[in-house]
């Protein structure tokens, strides 16, 4: 592999303490191999780390980068971070509806994996929201994002009974866009790779959780 996908992978992530002098000689051995810094950053753009690259880098002392870079990467980074918090509020929204409602909910990969990898929602990249509900509260789901704010993606058109029981056999999400932003929300109702009990297997591993006063189901560590 080339440096510049080599201090890619390096700076993909933000190590513990405990790994951080193993991410620290890394980055450095990928410095001095020489990177093409536009191949670095189209990889950083292409993989969604320019969040994470930029504190990667920023805290390994000794290094050099070119001026172009060092202007570039913050810009990626703050949006990315501009990103993150209108997600946060987003999910904040989705989140008490369910709650109001009674459903539970469990949200996947985003800000809150961010939070709980990191301490920080704001150095994963995400391109949209991937919230769970039990497959038997799936319509009242939709009620609930049905309304001003959310509808469905165009995609999705009026289906049969028979046409909505192949979807929920062989899908595992449906697609609500925001009106205002423009941002996505995946409802799912399982994993793509997990039977139906496998996924009530996972629920019952589940923990109750509150993030920014709502309550949520996590998954499991082992999950």
């Amino acid at each position: 592999t080339t440096p510049a996908f080599r201090l890619m992978i390096a700076t993909s992530w933000l190590a513990p303490d405990s790994w951080r002098q193993n991410q620290e000689a890394a980055i450095l051995e990928a410095l001095d191999a020489g990177p093409d810094w536009t191949e670095y950053l189209s990889l950083v753009d292409r993989h969604r780390t320019p969040a994470l690259s930029w504190a990667a880098l920023s805290r390994v002392p000794g290094t050099s980068i070119p001026e172009c870079v060092k202007q570039a990467l913050p810009k990626r980074s703050d949006a990315c971070r501009i990103k993150a918090m209108q997600h946060c509020l987003l999910l904040a929204d989705a989140l008490k509806r369910f709650n109001r409602a009674g459903i539970p909910v469990m949200p996947l990969k985003g800000q809150i994996l961010s939070f709980a990898l990191y301490g920080d929602v704001g150095l994963r990249e995400t391109l949209d929201l991937d919230l769970e509900v039990p497959r038997e509260d799936l319509g009242r789901a939709q009620d609930c994002l049905a309304s001003k704010d959310w509808h469905l993606e165009e995609a999705f058109f009026p289906m049969s009974p028979r046409q909505w029981n192949s979807f929920l056999r062989n899908e595992q999400h449906i697609n609500f866009i925001h009106v205002q932003t423009g941002r996505m929300l995946e409802l799912h109702w399982r994993n793509q790779w997990e039977t139906p009990g496998a996924t009530r297997a996972r629920w019952a591993r589940s923990l109750p959780a509150v993030w920014q006063g709502c309550s949520i189901r996590a998954m499991h560590p082992s999950d």
